[in-house]
């Protein structure tokens, strides 16, 4: 069986969905936005949900695994960022005479039934995007309390690493208790316990593009209460994809745009490997006599220690899984 959680790259184009799907992937990140577009004459919003629609749609056929991870779309609305949204509402209710939540309910309501009604799969919002510095981040913390009180049902998100060494806490835990929902990039055990005794929705981001990480890395780190993994990215490309000096930054792309199509990188090709290998560790969960490799697998990586012990041969790992599977 295949991961029944999002494992995602940022940005997925729509017309990518099923070649990325072909390679494993089983989750959502990026796509087209709503677009908000003034009043009506009895004070509803009008939104433009065309593009969305049809990404969402063709997601949902594809079968990829809820919650989709907003970050650059699919679905969220745009021109809302992660600071100042009571301000980008209040500018937006002003024609209509309407207050920045008055303004921010109604679009945020007729937003919920229209995804309602197309059978949208969950959506987390994305909230946060490593800031840091303790202004920003009550800036944040502003948007988040503001979309709260307006819209409750709201799922919010944020991508960011968790810092418990003693100090400020509006940098420490402030996003993990006020978010829905964290994608973390540097973690540890006290975010497993955290997250499982708060309820919380924890996920992990940018653990690298390679088959450990995509495979016997993300099977322990799900065992342990990951539910989602997003890793940059399809294709963030500043000018030729292998010149990184032509760039604002290196150009990072799993896939590569050529004449004939769209190809994989060697990255991708690892990518699909490692997520075989956790289908294969997957099955055997449900095995008892593989029950002894998988705990002896999981003892070997510590939690949130992203580090393939020189003794774990992922060929051999694999091999000895498919030998107990298939006696």
């Amino acid at each position: 069986p295949e991961a029944d959680f999002p494992i995602a790259l940022y940005g997925m184009r729509p017309e990518w969905l099923a070649f990325l799907r072909g390679y494993g992937l089983t989750g959502l990140s990026g796509g087209p936005e709503v677009q908000f577009q003034g009043w009506d004459p009895q004070g509803q919003p009008k939104l433009a949900f065309d593009q969305a629609d049809a990404c969402l749609a063709r997601a949902v056929q594809l079968g990829f695994k809820a919650p989709v991870i907003g970050y650059g779309g699919p679905g969220n609305i745009a021109g809302l960022s992660y600071e100042n949204v009571e301000a980008v509402f209040a500018e937006w209710g002003r024609p209509a005479g309407l207050a920045a939540e008055e303004s921010a309910r109604r679009i945020l309501r007729a937003w919920q039934d229209h995804a309602r009604s197309k059978g949208w799969p969950e959506i987390l919002w994305p909230m946060a995007d490593e800031p840091r510095v303790r202004e920003q981040t009550e800036r944040i913390l502003a948007s988040i309390a503001f979309l709260k009180k307006a819209a409750p049902w709201i799922r919010l998100s944020g991508s960011y690493s968790v810092d418990r060494s003693p100090g400020d806490p509006i940098l420490t835990q402030a996003l993990f208790r006020a978010l829905d929902a964290s994608l973390l990039n540097e973690y540890g055990p006290k975010d497993f316990e955290e997250a499982a005794s708060s309820g919380k929705f924890l996920g992990i981001y940018n653990q690298g593009p390679d088959r450990f990480t995509f495979g016997a890395y993300l099977f322990v780190e799900h065992s342990r209460g990951v539910r989602a993994f997003v890793q940059w990215h399809s294709f963030a490309t500043h000018g030729y994809q292998f010149w990184d000096l032509d760039g604002r930054e290196p150009d990072d792309g799993l896939v590569v745009l050529t004449s004939r199509g769209l190809k994989p990188t060697l990255a991708l090709e690892r990518i699909r490997m490692g997520l075989w290998d956790l289908r294969t560790l997957t099955a055997l969960e449900k095995m008892q006599p593989g029950h002894a490799l998988l705990e002896g697998l999981k003892s070997t990586l510590s939690p949130g220690r992203h580090e393939k012990p020189s003794s774990l041969d992922l060929d051999v790992l694999r091999q000895t899984a498919l030998a107990i599977l298939k006696p």
